[in-house]
Formats: C-alpha cells, sequence, structure tokens
C-alpha cells in the first residue's frame, strides 16, 4: 500500500493539465474555473427596494402624521421625482428606491386612509428595506476564485 501522498505524486505525473477553454454560461456548470473572475458591474446597479411597501424619507414627525402618497414605482422603472419629507411613493420588491427617499417600509406595516399614509412600524430607521448599491458585490470585486467548481447558483450570480 502507498501513502496518499505518493499516489497523489503519481496521479500529476501521469496525466496532463487540461488546457483552458471557454463556453457559454449554460454549459458552464460542473466547470472549474481556470481563472479569478472579477465583477464588471455593482450589484445591485442602484438604490433598491428589498421588498413591497413605500419608499419614503423618514424624520421624526413622519411616524406620527399622514403622509402624501405621490405616485409609485415598479421594477425597471425609472421614478423621476425626489421624494420630500411627508411625502412616499408605491414601491415593489427590486425597483430603484427614488431620490430622497432613505427608507421602505414594508406595506404590512402601514394604513392608508384618505388618501393618506400611516406608519405603523415604530423600528422603521434610516435605510431600512434598501438593497444599497454594491451591497452583493462592487464593481472589480473578486466574484469567483480560480479552481472553483461552477454550480447552478453560480451560474445565476454570474448571470446577473
Amino acid at each position: 500500500m502507498i501513502s496518499v501522498e505518493i499516489a497523489r505524486k503519481l496521479i500529476l505525473k501521469s496525466t496532463k493539465q487540461l488546457s483552458p477553454s471557454r463556453v457559454g454560461i449554460v454549459d458552464s456548470f460542473g466547470k472549474v474555473l481556470s481563472e479569478n473572475v472579477f465583477s464588471p458591474i455593482s450589484l445591485p446597479p442602484f438604490n433598491q427596494s428589498a421588498m413591497d411597501g413605500f419608499a419614503l424619507k423618514i424624520s421624526d414627525r413622519s411616524q406620527k402624521t399622514k403622509i402624501k402618497i405621490i405616485g409609485e414605482v415598479a421594477a425597471g422603472d425609472n421614478f423621476q421625482k425626489t421624494i420630500s419629507a411627508g411625502q412616499a411613493v408605491r414601491i415593489f420588491t427590486g425597483a430603484p428606491v427614488p431620490r430622497g427617499a432613505n427608507a421602505v417600509i414594508m406595506q404590512e406595516k402601514t394604513s392608508i386612509e384618505s388618501g393618506g399614509l400611516t406608519i405603523n412600524d415604530l423600528n422603521l430607521r434610516i435605510g431600512s428595506n434598501i438593497r444599497s448599491v454594491g451591497s452583493q458585490i462592487k464593481k472589480g470585486a473578486k466574484a469567483f476564485s480560480k479552481g472553483t467548481i461552477i454550480t447552478p447558483g453560480g451560474i445565476g450570480y454570474l448571470t446577473a
């Protein structure tokens, strides 16, 4: 019987390393990366809502008063207005957070009466329910290291 180290040396001596090749993302499953992969973009590329609810500019006052709903923004939309104190926008998961908004409140923690939004969450803070630019990965950061085996999750991450 031989040791693991000797067996490893024999295997490496009797085999040759495969040459790197390019394959499409769909065909990369199970392949091993021959080089590091760096992100060409930041993800998310904009401040993004983490849930359905309302984007607003919170302050101590906003938690005690009715807030005017001034529009709606869905994923893929480009909302042009800037949110001011006392205003909110209906927002959906994945949508870009409008300028001026500093939090997203879950729809379940609000009530709407006479067109005004009331906040029913005293724990709402600046940054709540917002995925900030690059919070998943920043442009230029290493996404995968050389030698990584590509899995279905890795394919999804790379296509993002």
